[in-house]
């Protein structure tokens, strides 16, 4: 066969449908349930998926090799049933783990947690036409051009359902939107192969085994190339490749060889550089979509803004190492001016209240912004008619700084105002308080994420020192509005007053997952916008979709722009998308970005909140008031 002449790409697609027969695909996905505690890896096509088996195998059973082929012990999902792997078995150690390629749509639901890894398309291209090379088709008769625009860029739009072929910038598409749930640990390929050995220490700590040194020693040492070349017959596929072979006809040591293994020497197969120009233009153009997701014009854009060290501290910002006396001593100087404590302490003694005014109290970075849009859109029937959201309800630390009087009429009744003041300092007489309290481990990562980057230069100070510097301290309750207090104190003032009459009181996490209900509670206790149009459209207007085509009216300028004047800053420091009150998911480190040793910290300031609640854990206190 003469190469890419019909004869041969029906040859190809011939043995392609039996090796991956799409019937078996379709049913194992529809029927296999994940259990909550399983861990899948979904990675696009070679992507160190091979690798990362290894490595999570390696952590749970604390280094074993007794295994004859890892995708025995860690089941590739689409392919088990066909070679008799039944995926509702118990596996050799827990927790369960499987590896996918599918995107997210069509990964079954479930699992308690997800590895996802993604590669440069670029490498993807070369790497997988080498591993399929003189295997699933005959060397010679396929191009690598051809093969990639059947593969990799079929199909333009993204699969509809299960009897559609995905590619993989479908799979990156898919996944791109869920990099930051909870149960996602997100990887690019080249960070893992950069930094090793923290890799392994990640996947320790997010699938929660293995995290003693020892094992992540053992870990790092196995999953590494030279270790497994060292035991390819463990790393090669062959069990799959027997069976499929037979089944397509092909003779059983085809794919074999050393070309093919899915651990390979670097030099064997064709390589980036080895593509035609005209293909390379078609897989960057391929990039478009998303660019239009992510905003960003290419993989390697991508990379460098999300990857591992754009997230990573730069230990030389403005001639200031991170942590160093001089990066501490400049964010303070700023802090006390985008907050000064004299202007506070004026203005909480000097406000006085009204008998029918609201004041949303919150802890830091709580769901505020949401909860001032929900009140003003309940008192005005959904005006969108202002600025900026703190200028018609005010924060009340900071409105004398800004040229705003609290004690004027708003644009409408009742007047409401925010404030993160614990209860001890929070001006008295107002007829309603609407209380957030949040996670900690929320919190924290959070306010870093929104000061990042504009109170302090990024990469100056550390996650750690800013939370040891200003949620964990001082550990004591403030004896005046002289001191400020902690969140924890906050949580501990507020909560004395759960039960007052005039005291509305939410967990964060019950307000996001039961918007409507929140709303109405509100309706009814401010004493306005109860009928059932107001209703649903302040529900609408209070969601994160809405704010964020709104974005403009909730990302505080009005105050940074005056702000950043008297503290010496650009005018529009601050102002980036990731320091706004309303962030798409993914800008900022979240809660499994912190290092064990402060999670530590956070969760022991807990202590004293234990002894006045009896619940040794926020999440303990949320199960036990909450609104479930």
């Amino acid at each position: 066969m003469e190469c890419d002449s019909p004869e041969a790409i029906q040859a190809f697609l011939a043995v392609a449908m039996k090796l991956r027969p799409l019937e078996e695909r379709r049913i194992t996905l529809k029927e296999f349930k994940p259990r909550s505690d399983d861990v899948i890896i979904a990675t696009t096509s070679k992507s160190g998926t091979t690798m990362m088996q290894q490595i999570v195998h390696g952590l749970r059973t604390g280094g074993s090799m007794d295994f004859e082929e890892i995708s025995v012990v860690i089941p590739h999902l689409e392919h088990a049933k066909g070679i008799g792997i039944d995926l509702d078995a118990e596996q050799v150690a827990k927790p369960r783990a499987f590896k996918t390629h599918e995107c997210y749509n069509f990964c079954p639901k479930g699992a308690g947690r997800h590895i996802v890894v993604i590669r440069h398309p670029l490498d993807i291209a070369p790497s997988l036409y080498s591993f399929l090379h003189g295997w699933v088709f005959a060397s010679g008769t396929i191009s690598p051009d051809t093969f990639i625009r059947m593969s990799i860029l079929s199909r333009t739009n993204p699969p509809e359902s299960l009897d559609d072929k995905s590619n993989d910038f479908h799979f990156i598409e898919s996944w791109w939107k869920h990099r930051n749930d909870e149960n996602v640990l997100f990887f690019f390929y080249e960070d893992i192969i950069e930094n090793f050995a923290e890799t392994v220490r990640e996947v320790a700590r997010f699938i929660g085994c293995g995290e003693d040194e020892k094992i992540i020693e053992l870990a790092t040492k196995q999953a590494s190339k030279e270790f497994m070349l060292e035991h390819v017959s463990h790393f090669d596929e062959h069990i799959f490749k027997k069976i499929r072979n037979k089944v397509c006809g092909l003779p059983e040591d085809r794919g074999m060889g050393k070309e093919n293994s899915k651990v390979r020497r670097q030099g064997d197969g064709i390589r980036r550089r080895d593509l035609s120009p005209e293909i390379v233009k078609e897989i960057n153009l391929a990039w478009k979509r998303m660019e239009e997701l992510t905003g960003c014009a290419s993989y390697d854009e991508l990379r460098a803004k999300y990857g591992r060290k754009s997230r990573e501290t730069e230990r030389h910002v403005r001639g200031m190492e991170c942590d160093s006396p001089e990066a501490v001593q400049a964010f303070f100087a700023v802090a006390m001016k985008l907050r000064p404590l004299e202007e506070r302490r004026v203005t909480l003694k000097e406000f006085k209240p009204r008998s029918d005014d609201v004041i949303i109290a919150t802890t830091p970075k709580s769901g505020t912004t949401m909860m001032q849009q929900i009140v003003h859109g309940l008192r005005t029937g959904g005006s969108m008619n202002f600025e900026e959201i703190s200028v018609v309800i005010p924060h009340i630390e900071y409105a004398k700084g800004i040229g705003i009087d609290l004690d004027a009429e708003q644009v409408a009744k009742p007047r409401a105002f925010k404030t993160h003041e614990c209860y001890d300092f929070c001006p008295k007489g107002a007829a309603r308080h609407i209380v957030i309290l949040r996670h900690p481990l929320d919190i924290c990562p959070s306010l870093y994420s929104f000061l990042h980057g504009w109170a302090f230069a990024s990469g100056t100070i550390s996650p750690d020192t800013f939370i040891r510097m200003f949620m964990l301290s001082p550990p004591n309750p403030p004896e005046s509005s002289d001191h400020e207090a902690s969140l924890f104190y906050f949580i501990e003032s507020w909560w004395k007053r759960r039960n007052d009459e005039n005291v509305l009181f939410f967990f964060y996490e019950d307000i996001i997952e039961n918007l409507a209900e929140t709303v109405r509670k509100v309706a009814h206790f401010i004493g306005c916008g109860e009928d059932e149009k107001t209703l649903d459209l302040v529900t609408k207007q209070a969601s994160k979709e809405f704010m964020l085509e709104h974005v403009s009216q909730f990302d505080e300028h009005v105050l940074k722009k005056l702000r950043n004047k008297l503290s010496g800053l650009s005018e529009d420091s601050g102002m980036g998308k990731e320091n706004s009150k309303v962030r798409r998911q993914g800008d900022g480190i979240r809660r499994r970005d912190l290092p064990p040793e402060i999670v530590k910290e956070i969760n022991l300031a807990w202590k004293p909140l234990e002894e006045l609640t009896g619940c040794a854990s926020y999440d303990e206190l949320r199960a036990k008031y909450g609104t479930k």
